[in-house]
């Protein structure tokens, strides 16, 4: 299936030969191009995009791309553009990869938006590229994925997935994923392969959006990937590389996207020009807060008693220090009949010696009786409900979210949510939505006690959590700022 236009015996073809309407192998014709991203289109746009020869690769006749063979093994009168139908959404759209002008290795630039029939008011798509976007829903960047896909208004989104697994109506699902389902919060190599196969070759969509921490591999792979599709970017940074090194060699995008304060300014710190970066912080769906008589009923569906207070650590074993703060403040506490509960999930190959210091140190400050260690728990909504604070002093934001989303779902139920100062998340108390302490165990059980002993205060503590919450980090209006974002670079 080749579109025969005149070209010469390396390949170059003459701008002015590409208008012709070429009969396709089997009679028939090659409609006309409605839709193009950043290819070229040869039946309608070729000559407002380059001025100069061209040289493209091949379409065998099963509508794949054949990178592997050299053009020159076909006759000059059987090499040039083609045009095949690629069956998305009913449209029809060019598949070659690359285009090079052929008097020097510069690329050739995408068509303008008029040149390709794409106007400001046309619905474009944006494809989300990050880890498989599906269930469990335990993983932070993820869920932030499909909360801002599903509430999309003005552009058509395509995630990443396995193919089944829609986030709900009007998100298109590539299947870039296998069916390999062991992958746990860092995508395997063979996983990152498939994503970067998936962007040099398949990938068609008006805007990429990168969700992931930034770090030198899939940073230099999401910088040539996207030179090599000539495709607009967008990087939202999920957690903040270690310590506080120069972020200026990870950030490759057209816009980058800080969801703190914080983070925004290491990357200002870091000499990211202020116009490549913006802020939009994460959200959560609205959850529920439960009734009194609810919250009995979920301690004992856990075994609970009713009576004594229930401190909750919903965060990593592993990373930040949480736990061990966590545990030794639970130590300190004035509340001796309190029971923390332990939700931490696996995240890295240390979980299991981490788990193992953490059982340790429970037994050390004889506290094991009154700790219950629950693992990765598919109930989590329930247990921060049934808790009367949630506990999350991790003194750094690496391998996590600046806003950790589970502290945002217990502030969405109206529970009070203690973080550490000098941290990202402590952004969350500058109107009194969290309460922010010193990190340290003595000054982080004073505060925790503080809350058990006024009932008062804790619920309005909740209330604030819950009114930010509401205004401010609903996945809506994230949406609706990324679109902002979308339309800058889509013109």
């Amino acid at each position: 299936m080749h579109l025969s236009v005149r070209s010469d015996d390396h390949g170059h073809i003459e701008p002015k030969c590409v208008h012709a309407r070429a009969p396709r192998s089997d009679g028939r014709t090659y409609p006309a191009v409605h839709h193009m991203l950043n290819e070229l289109d040869v039946a309608t746009a070729s000559a407002h995009c380059v001025d100069r020869p061209i040289y493209a690769p091949i379409i065998d006749d099963d509508d794949m791309i054949d990178f592997g063979r050299d053009t020159g093994e076909r006759p000059a009168h059987e090499r040039g553009l083609v045009v095949c139908r690629h069956d998305r959404r009913e449209r029809t759209t060019t598949e070659h990869e690359i285009a090079e002008l052929s008097s020097r290795p510069e690329r050739v630039k995408p068509c303008a938006p008029s040149a390709r029939g794409v106007t400001a008011s046309a619905m474009a798509d944006v494809l989300f590229v990050s880890k498989p976007v599906g269930p469990p829903w335990n993983d932070s960047s993820k869920n932030l994925v499909r909360d801002v896909a599903g509430h999309l208004r003005r552009y058509r989104p395509i995630i990443m997935g396995r193919g089944d697994e829609s986030p709900g109506p009007g998100v298109t699902v590539a299947n870039v994923y296998g069916p390999d389902r062991a992958a746990a919060f860092s995508p395997q190599l063979r996983q990152n392969l498939a994503v970067l196969r998936y962007l040099s070759w398949s990938a068609n969509a008006d805007i990429w959006h990168f969700f992931f921490a930034p770090n030198p591999r899939s940073s230099t792979a999401g910088k040539w990937a996207s030179r090599l599709r000539r495709v607009r970017t967008v990087h939202t940074v999920c957690s903040l590389p270690r310590g506080n090194a120069s972020m200026k060699h990870l950030v490759f995008a057209d816009i980058t996207v800080a969801l703190s304060r914080f983070a925004e300014e290491r990357l200002l710190g870091s000499g990211i020009s202020a116009d490549r970066v913006r802020r939009v912080p994460p959200c959560v769906p609205a959850l529920s807060p439960p009734s009194p008589s609810a919250r009995d009923g979920l301690r004992r569906k856990h075994g609970l008693p009713t009576s004594p207070a229930v401190w909750i650590y919903p965060g990593d074993l592993e990373l930040g220090n949480g736990a061990r703060l966590t545990l030794e403040a639970f130590a300190a506490s004035k509340h001796s009949d309190a029971i923390l509960l332990m939700a931490c999930r696996d995240k890295t190959r240390n979980a299991s010696h981490a788990r193992r210091i953490a059982f340790e140190r429970a037994a050390r400050l004889g506290i094991s009786h009154r700790v219950h260690w629950l693992g990765e728990t598919l109930d989590i909504h329930g247990l921060l409900a049934l808790s009367d604070c949630v506990v999350l002093p991790s003194q750094s934001s690496f391998g996590k979210m600046d806003y950790p989303l589970v502290a945002l779902e217990a502030m969405s139920l109206g529970r009070p949510v203690v973080v550490s100062q000098g941290t990202p998340a402590a952004e969350l108390a500058h109107r009194g939505a969290a309460l922010a302490t010193d990190p340290r165990p003595d000054s982080l059980a004073a505060a925790i006690d503080a809350l058990i002993d006024d009932d008062e205060e804790r619920m309005k503590l909740g209330d604030r959590g819950r009114a930010l919450v509401s205004d401010e980090l609903s996945p809506a209006r994230t949406a609706r700022a990324y679109e902002r974002i979308y339309e800058e670079l889509h013109v």
